[in-house]
């Protein structure tokens, strides 16, 4: 009889938004977990960050931290799928500027994931690309909602506007 292995941890999916904030860049995340099996996980927030607030379903949670950076998740009766929500930013990354640190949320257990990174600066800011090497046909998608500008991509840096 052939046995399967099944991944403690699948991140199914993941999405990964930054926005200004308080003068700094502000990150939250949102992962489609599924649990091989019903017993605790853990996430790793990247170098410097801290973590502002979290919610499993729905629901605010306070984590567990066994190291610095690294917390531990006790799921609750038998289920295996989850909705899991991070708030998070760098108490150094101070200049919005500047790039965001983009670095992925890692998990115990987890391969390499799928993972969309959303963008928002405010309305008077644009993508910088004179110089830079950046290319924002090829690798931003951007468009104007209201007072913010959107981008999908992983090297935005964005400048004030001039008027």
């Amino acid at each position: 009889r052939p046995t399967h292995h099944v991944a403690p941890l699948d991140v199914a999916w993941a999405e990964h938004r930054v926005m200004p904030g308080s003068g700094r860049w502000l990150h939250g995340g949102t992962f489609s977990l599924v649990l091989g099996r019903n017993e605790p996980f853990f996430f790793q927030l990247p170098d410097r960050a801290r973590l502002l607030g979290m919610q499993l379903d729905g629901q605010l949670k306070v984590p567990r931290e066994v190291q610095p950076g690294v917390f531990q998740i006790s799921p609750a009766g038998g289920q295996r799928s989850y909705e899991l929500s991070l708030w998070w930013d760098f108490p150094d990354e101070s200049d919005l500027t500047a790039r965001p640190d983009l670095t992925r949320v890692r998990f115990r257990g987890a391969e390499d994931y799928p993972e969309l990174c959303t963008l928002h600066a405010p309305g008077e800011y644009v993508l910088a690309s004179a110089g830079t090497g950046f290319d924002p046909v090829g690798a931003v998608r951007a468009a104007a909602f209201g007072s913010c500008c959107v981008a999908s991509a992983f090297s935005a840096v964005c400048t004030r506007r001039s008027n």
